[in-house]
């Protein structure tokens, strides 16, 4: 929070706004669901005259949720209407319109504007009495206030009268109290403007008086005397005349009792020492009495302003607890245990205009509970305070969840309620992150951990990581966009400026997950979040760029991250089986029809994401020799099913048709084919459903005749390029390796990594069926059992002389993939 300028001279008053309750704004104009009431034509005109819009016809008939968010677009800058402001925020906070919308124009907001005029009608008197104290101070020193005096700080007054007296022997007392004030704190300042100058100038004036050796002792006296009494006028704002300084003492004393307001100290000491017939005890009150009731004056009128102060401060920290903005209440319970100048400071204009800052210790601002958000294809997201090492301090904030789907993931979960923070240009968000890795935690991806950012949402229903805004390595502040951009296991520094953002208001943080290819879990640690208009020291060193890998490829038809298996009977009926990424099946004694009619279909395969929508897709070639594209839907079933895609003539020529992935390292799916000639063909996918170049073709191979079957198992060996594995009539299983290039790294001399695989009929690879993260390769043999291989992600097997047994009875299917 800003330090506000300090009118505190003398008696500063309380200013008695009271908060009802903590503003949360999100004004985006929503018309469905009406109030059970709606505000008439003649309740928003009202409104709308108050604030000088008695002629906009269209306010006046907007809902009246739109309505009050057109009145706080009205105020929202407006120092004059801060308490109508954090009104207006409260009414349209939900998405709907409702009775606080109602409630606002009805009685709300005249409330709140009869307290802004209150607060502005305090300050004024906090103006004046700060006016009245500067006066009579200078007034000590023979000084007339001007308004450079009376207009800045209490830090500004004080040098200005020690820059005044610098060269001027008269006063060195009051010129040594105005050094130390100056080069003191802010209390002894207050002190100096109170009493510290006029205590410093009557012993100035003193010490001249007992200095002049022209005077007798009698003129001394007479001197002193009247000296005293222009102190005692100046001090409480009397004015100063010939005549009064004349006056005996006792009518000097029935002057004070005659100006002083009635019930203070100052009135009742006079009236003490009116009463009395002792000239001795006049003489005190005019010397030191009216000081000390002055003083006491100044006590009480302080301690009622700090008791009204902290009444308020405590309406403000129980409302701000019951709406969840723990913010505010933190700065409410701080400004409560702070001094009565920096309580002041909150209620007047403090709570207003507020910074963020939390480690999550105890004592630290905590995340509203319980957690709410929007959450799509993710499981048990959860976001919660956890004791343990954070980046300073004991706790920090824990983040996790189980990504479920490989189509749509992300979960942007609502961690803390707030307002009173509004954006300016200096303002800048900052934060320590430190996803956990798969070594840390088994359960997580790594790369997932790193798929996370906080996320700010403001009152105009806009959200930070729309807003193209980047942190300072230049990265997007998008949880998707910061996936592998941060270093698993160590701690990472964000600092985001949002200066570009100004006016905004800052309503909810949010810690977000978002990405849409990797299944898996997630988990990290978040430490040491600011929001704050001061500057952000910049203090983590950098890393090296980083590239956590996406999930093995599988043939994942359903979103959920697992390798499913497809198989097609002699009837054409296509049958589904859903992968349990464990190397088994979700339902082994269930399978799903996903089509019919396909035994008009001479091949099908799978060409992974053809399309680029994110989804498996599946080819199939008819005896004419077209290929025709069923897009997936990510769902289990087909976006085209009744209708699909021609994407190719004359594919009847080829003996072996599949598709390794994006074996070119375009970012596209590709297809490789092999004609009677025994050449290898690459055609190469555009990624839209098409080719690059669908009548031209690339050799890049020969002689692969010689197998009686082609397959790919995506990346057999962990270098992150697509491999391709041909069976000889042998029964000899040779990989080569590609090279991302669209070629190969071994093309003459593949590598031999399986033998008696002529035992099986059909040989295929759904990717990674086990989950481990490697890619395997599936068999069937003559009796219909399905054996699994396991791939070890080095381009061979965990265990090459044992397979697993995944199903029986698959004989009855003529074609799997």
């Amino acid at each position: 929070m800003l330090p506000k300028r300090l009118l505190a001279a003398g008696i500063v008053a309380t200013f008695l706004v009271v908060t009802p309750a903590v503003a949360q704004a999100a004004p985006r104009p929503v018309t469905a669901t009406q109030a059970a009431s709606q505000a008439t034509y003649e309740q928003k005109l009202a409104v709308a005259i108050k604030f000088g819009r008695g002629d906009d016809f269209a306010l006046i008939e907007k809902t009246d949720r739109d309505f009050v968010i057109a009145i706080w677009n009205h105020v929202k800058t407006d120092s004059d209407h801060l308490e109508v402001r954090a009104a207006a925020e409260l009414a349209f906070s939900e998405d709907v319109e409702s009775a606080a919308a109602y409630d606002f124009i009805v009685t709300g907001v005249f409330a709140a504007f009869d307290r802004d005029v209150a607060r502005e009608r305090q300050e004024a008197e906090a103006k004046r009495q700060s006016d009245l104290a500067r006066s009579a101070a200078a007034a000590g020193i023979d000084v007339v206030a001007d308004a450079a005096l009376l207009n800045g700080s209490d830090a500004d007054f004080v040098r200005l009268i020690w820059e005044r007296l610098v060269d001027d022997a008269k006063w060195p007392k009051v010129k040594a109290a105005a050094r130390a004030a100056r080069d003191g704190s802010d209390e002894d300042r207050r002190v100096f403007i109170a009493t510290g100058m006029a205590d410093a100038a009557r012993q100035d004036v003193d010490d001249r008086i007992a200095a002049d050796d022209a005077k007798t002792e009698a003129e001394k006296a007479a001197e002193r005397a009247r000296a005293a009494k222009k102190l005692a006028a100046n001090r409480i704002g009397m004015t100063v005349t010939d005549q009064l300084l004349g006056l005996p003492d006792r009518d000097f004393v029935t002057e004070v009792w005659n100006f002083a307001a009635d019930g203070t100290e100052v009135q009742a000491a006079a009236v003490a020492a009116a009463r009395s017939l002792d000239p001795a005890v006049w003489k005190a009150f005019i010397e030191t009495g009216v000081h000390a009731a002055k003083d006491r004056d100044i006590a009480i009128a302080l301690e009622r302003a700090h008791q009204a102060d902290r009444a308020l401060a405590l309406q403000i920290k129980a409302a701000a607890t019951t709406n969840g903005d723990n913010n505010l209440a933190w700065w409410a319970a701080k400004a409560l245990a702070g001094t009565p100048a920096e309580l002041n400071d909150f209620v007047r204009a403090g709570q207003f205009d507020l910074d963020l800052a939390t480690g999550f210790e105890t004592a630290d601002v905590q995340p509203t509970t319980p957690v709410s958000g929007s959450i799509d294809g993710v499981t048990t997201p959860t976001v919660a305070v956890a004791s343990g090492a954070g980046h300073t301090g004991t706790s920090a904030l824990v983040y996790s969840g189980a990504d479920v789907n490989t189509l749509t993931s992300y979960a942007y979960l609502k961690s803390m309620t707030v307002s009173r923070i509004a954006v300016k240009p200096s303002t800048t968000l900052s934060y320590w992150i430190r996803p956990q890795s798969t070594a840390t935690r088994p359960e997580v991806k790594t790369r997932n951990s790193t798929c996370v950012s906080i996320d700010l949402v403001f009152s105009d229903g806009s959200t930070l990581r729309d807003s193209g805004l980047t942190d300072q390595r230049g990265t997007r502040v998008h949880p998707a966009q910061q996936c592998s951009k941060i270093v698993a296991d160590r701690w990472n520094q964000v600092v985001v400026p949002l200066g570009s953002l100004r006016d905004r208001q800052i309503t909810t943080v949010v810690v977000g997950y978002d990405q849409p290819r990797n299944a898996g879990g997630f988990r990290g640690l978040i430490d040491d979040l600011t929001i704050t208009d001061q500057p952000v020291e910049i203090t983590d060193p950098g890393f090296e760029p980083v590239d956590y890998p996406l999930d093995a490829w599988r043939n994942d038809f359903n979103s959920d991250g697992w390798a499913d298996v497809i198989a097609r009977n002699p009837a054409g009926e296509l049958k589904y089986y859903r992968g349990n990424g464990k190397g088994s099946w979700i339902d082994p004694s269930t399978n799903i029809q996903i089509g019919t009619g396909f035994q008009t279909y001479n091949h099908i395969f799978p060409v992974g994401d053809f399309t680029g929508d994110g989804v498996l897709d599946v080819a199939a070639r008819n005896a004419a020799g077209e290929l025709k594209l069923y897009r997936g839907n990510g769902r289990g079933g087909w976006s085209n099913g009744g209708s699909p895609n021609a994407i190719g003539v004359g594919w009847n020529s080829f003996t072996a048709v599949f598709s390794p992935g994006d074996f070119n390292g375009d970012g596209h799916t590709d297809v490789i084919t092999r004609n009677a000639a025994g050449e290898l063909l690459l055609y190469r996918g555009d990624g839209k459903g098409a080719w690059i170049d669908g009548s031209t073709n690339i050799k890049i191979g020969s002689g692969w005749n010689r197998f009686t079957l082609i397959f790919s198992p995506g990346d057999f060996t962990g270098d992150g390029f697509t491999d391709v594995i041909g069976r000889t009539s042998a029964g000899e299983l040779h990989l080569y390796r590609g090279n991302g290039k669209g070629g190969w790294l071994n093309g003459t001399d593949p590598d031999v990594v399986g033998t008696s695989f002529n035992s099986f009929n059909q040989i295929f690879s759904p990717g990674d069926f086990t989950g481990d993260g490697f890619t395997d390769v599936i068999g069937r043999n003559a009796a219909g059992e399905l054996k699994l291989y396991r791939g070890n992600g080095k381009g061979s097997w965990i265990d090459p002389s044992t397979n697993i047994t995944i199903g029986t009875g698959w004989n009855q299917f003529n074609l799997i993939f």
